[in-house]
């Protein structure tokens, strides 16, 4: 997308917002479900992503001829019908289920649209089309946690393990689950590194239960410390230990990271921690580790076991009793992040796509293999056994997989996530679910765009207008490419403060981390001034296409 065609586009978007204005509605919308595993059903016996409303008003009201919508500039892409007044009327202090299925055969009230599990914004427009009644934009989501108003129609929002649809908002307090501090790794010099790339110590915690625990308002420290580090709870996706998985927290002083950052630093010499609740009053766990060796592990001898012993090859985020396998050499070679008119999977659908190639002189079944766009969960989605003929990559040739989180009906070959075209992680690991086979981090792609690599397995990643989907990459058409970096706006520091000096002049746009314009910064000298912005992770855009992610840190 060249600087004009955006400026166009962003000028249709701002033109839009003018006509667009805010109501107080006696309507809100109450709590949603983005990832539904083992919720409520629908009608249909189906898990679907749900949303509620809430009539917070002394009025009844009939929604009929009110937009439901996960699209800002399409606020009328749903609209409530007219024909079922019946239906559509919701009571003072009564509540109201969507199912955001993008199945509307399936009634009235299932909508056109999915919910972002990456999070995104969702609004409730008046009849007129244009007057919003409600919106709310929500962030990460993980499975079977919704997320909602503190209580009925406050302004408050926040999650809840145990949901609460068609019924009053109110979190019960977990009873505290069975799960240990499984390993420990104090000095880390060149192992795996946290989303700022940064090697830090780190524990991990093992669940071996059947049912997923979220650790959020847990306490880590010393044992007997009165102000032991509460594990925050406003990001699940980062507190979340799966059935019989594991969860790596970073032991570096720097919560301001996220909330898999806890407050203090592991010590070198050994000491003890302790996991517990009720601000460290009940132990869950206690863990002893001895003085560390650089790169080398403390863990239990297997998953939860008593003694426990060095590990020379730390096993984190996996068993400890791993057998390592080394995968194929396979390579992540193109992405489409967003689908608006390009190819379409074997429903018929414009879905994200990403392309697997495979350089040897013999076909490879990567079924068994991992995908994810989480590097806090390398298992997120495993390629499923018993279709070959979707999960073989030909020799010397390309295979799709289509990233529409459809993994579960429309085949082998579609994972369980979505990827955001304002930049993530995708990362590719073999069938052990440790050994990384391969990974790319990318920054905002244009519709319809695809960044690949120059040449099949090349190193350089490059724009391709044109993209090539099993296809070879020498055959598309190259839009931006920059000393072999799709990519070249620098900011330093990074994380900063407040000033950033840029590599560019000129204008900048500056997008929240779920993808929303939320300001424009002109450099002067170079520098852009940051005074203001909360913490928290902005995508950075110049008029020339170019992109960098940037970190805010607390003042």
């Amino acid at each position: 997308m060249n600087s004009l065609r955006f400026v166009s586009v962003l000028a249709v978007v701002l033109l839009f917002s003018c006509f667009s204005t805010r109501v107080n509605s006696q309507i809100r919308i109450n709590e949603i479900l983005a990832w539904n595993e083992n919720d409520i059903l629908d009608a249909f016996l189906e898990s679907n992503d749900w949303i509620e409303l809430y009539n917070a008003g002394q009025n009844s009201v009939n929604l009929a001829g009110y937009y439901l919508s996960d699209n800002q500039d399409s606020l009328d892409l749903w609209r409530f019908p007219l024909e079922e007044p019946d239906f559509t009327t919701i009571e003072p202090g009564e509540y109201m289920i969507l199912w955001a299925d993008n199945d509307l055969a399936q009634g009235w009230n299932h909508l056109p649209f999915r919910l972002g599990i990456d999070g995104e914004t969702l609004l409730l427009t008046m009849p007129d089309g244009v007057t919003i009644a409600d919106q709310i934009e929500f962030p990460a989501q993980q499975y079977d946690i919704s997320y909602g108003r503190e209580t009925d129609g406050a302004e408050t929002w926040v999650f809840f393990n145990n949901t609460t649809p068609g019924a009053s908002n109110n979190e019960i307090l977990q009873a505290p689950a069975l799960v240990f501090i499984n390993e420990v790794l104090p000095v880390n010099v060149s192992g795996i590194r946290d989303e700022n790339n940064e090697y830090e110590g780190w524990i991990e915690i093992f669940n071996p239960n059947n049912f997923q625990v979220n650790l959020a308002g847990y306490f880590l420290g010393t044992p007997g410390d009165p102000d032991m580090f509460q594990i925050p709870f406003n990001d699940p996706t980062k507190t979340c230990v799966e059935p019989n998985g594991f969860r790596i927290f970073w032991m570096d002083g720097e919560p301001g990271q996220g909330a898999d950052h806890v407050s203090f630093e592991l010590i070198a010499t050994g000491a003890q921690i302790s996991l517990a609740q009720n601000n460290g009053v009940n132990i869950v766990n206690n863990y002893t580790y001895p003085s560390a060796i650089a790169d080398f592990s403390w863990g239990r001898v297997s998953d939860g076991a008593v003694s426990s012993q060095f590990f020379s090859i730390p096993t984190p985020r996996v068993s400890n009793g791993l057998v390592i396998i080394e995968p194929e050499e396979l390579f992540i070679n193109e992405v489409l992040a967003s689908n608006l008119n390009g190819i379409s999977d074997n429903a018929g659908q414009l879905e994200d796509w990403f392309e697997i190639y495979n350089p040897n002189p013999y076909p490879v079944n990567i079924a068994g293999y991992y995908f994810t766009d989480n590097p806090s969960n390398p298992v997120k989605f495993q390629v499923p056994e018993g279709s070959p003929e979707l999960t073989t990559v030909p020799a010397e040739g390309w295979l799709l997989f289509w990233a529409d989180e459809d993994a579960s009906t429309q085949g082998a070959n579609h994972v369980s996530f979505r990827l955001n075209n304002q930049g993530e992680t995708l990362q590719m690991f073999g069938l052990d679910g440790f050994s990384m086979v391969d990974e790319i981090q990318f920054g905002f792609i244009p519709d319809n765009y695809s960044i690949g690599r120059e040449q099949d397995g090349s190193p350089a990643w490059i724009l391709f207008e044109e993209p090539t989907p099993e296809a070879s990459n020498s055959s598309g058409e190259v839009t931006i490419s920059e000393n072999g970096e799709a990519y070249s706006l620098n900011l330093y520091p990074n994380p900063a403060n407040h000033k950033v000096v840029s590599s560019q002049e000129g204008l900048h746009f500056i997008f929240s981390s779920t993808g929303n314009l939320i300001a424009e910064i002109t450099s002067e000298n170079g520098v852009l001034d940051f005074s203001g912005f909360a913490e928290g992770i902005y995508h950075i855009k110049t008029e020339t296409g170019h992109f960098c992610r940037l970190l805010i840190l607390p003042n």
